[in-house]
């Protein structure tokens, strides 16, 4: 069921992805929802189904751009290797951990698609644009990661992949 629900997850981003606005102000960035989906389980499941997600993520997104076959996989699967590392140390469900990974690797997601594609010569370097996109990535990252962590954390507790935690009693007391 994780790997039907992680797909539907997916389209649904990547339809969300494609028919958002791109903001020029932050340098004709578009709200990073796939990646926001490649940190989800990242930070919530093993590598195994973060690497599955990761690698479709990315194809689903080069296929809908411009960018060579690849490149979004290999930078997910990077950002999100780097993010699940740190699975152990955050807490998954506080609102500030997808609020920080999101504006983080949203960031670095877009340094590194624009070296990649510096490197292969399909754009031209514009310090001031590359860094306005880079900000953009982060701060529409960081808006747009705790509304992908939540959506499908609330699918994943409906479908039955996550069991729901229930406390008894009282804390520090006796019942």
């Amino acid at each position: 069921m994780t790997y039907i629900l992680m797909t539907l997850i997916l389209l649904t981003g990547a339809v969300i992805q494609t028919l958002s606005p791109a903001y020029a102000p932050l340098g004709q960035a578009k709200a990073p929802v796939l990646l926001a989906c490649v940190l989800y389980y990242a930070l919530n499941r093993d590598m195994r189904v973060m690497l599955v997600a990761a690698v479709v993520a990315g194809f689903i997104q080069d296929s809908l751009s411009g960018i060579p076959l690849g490149y979004s996989s290999s930078i997910f699967v990077l950002l999100g290797w780097f993010s699940g590392r740190y699975r152990e140390l955050v807490m998954a469900e506080s609102i500030m951990t997808p609020v920080i990974f999101g504006g983080v690797m949203g960031s670095a997601g877009m340094l590194l698609q624009g070296l990649l594609l510096l490197h292969a010569g399909t754009i031209t370097w514009r310090v001031d644009w590359m860094l306005l996109r880079i900000l953009g990535g982060g701060v529409l990252g960081a808006i747009t990661a705790p509304v992908v962590f939540y959506l499908a954390h609330v699918l994943e507790r409906a479908v039955g992949n996550i069991e729901t935690k229930e406390t008894i009693g009282e804390v520090g007391g006796t019942s």
